[in-house]
């Protein structure tokens, strides 16, 4: 598959996602999730790419479509973020807290151990301390939401 297909073939996903995709506000939950701690690195490398393939794959290993679809949607926020294009990280990070009190069961979709793996993404100190506050964080906004469990 071309890059050109894989394109047109990502923009039509994007475009028709909350038509065509089931529970569309969950899987952009946790795009903003993965995207988050990928763009804490800095640039995109292979490591978070080669990563964020095998999330999606153990997050939906029964719907190749499902998965592919989380991560077309996380390389858009990525992307967003990287170009300046009206998003940064903390503007994710409060859209993700903003979810999680407009919708609680998000909370369970939060998994750490996953999102712990791109910690060993890092090249230098500062992508790591930035990736484990936001670990940290939503360590918090688990601890926050089994409180009022």
């Amino acid at each position: 598959m071309g890059i050109g297909t894989l394109f047109k073939k990502s923009a039509i996903l994007s475009f028709f996602r909350e038509l065509i995709v089931y529970h569309h506000s969950s899987l952009e939950f946790r795009a903003k999730l993965l995207a988050a701690m990928i763009v804490a690195g800095g640039e995109m490398k292979d490591c978070e790419r080669d990563l964020l393939k095998k999330i999606t794959k153990e997050i939906y290993p029964d719907n190749v479509d499902r998965a592919e679809i989380l991560y077309h949607t996380t390389m858009e926020y990525v992307d967003k973020v990287i170009e300046d294009n009206g998003l940064d990280l903390d503007e994710l990070l409060i859209d993700i807290d903003k979810e999680l009190k407009e919708t609680p069961r998000f909370v369970k979709k939060i998994d750490l151990e996953s999102l712990k793996r791109f910690v060993g993404c890092s090249l230098d100190e500062d992508s790591k301390i930035t990736r484990i506050r936001i670990l940290e964080f939503f360590e918090n906004e688990i601890k926050d939401y089994d409180k009022k469990e």
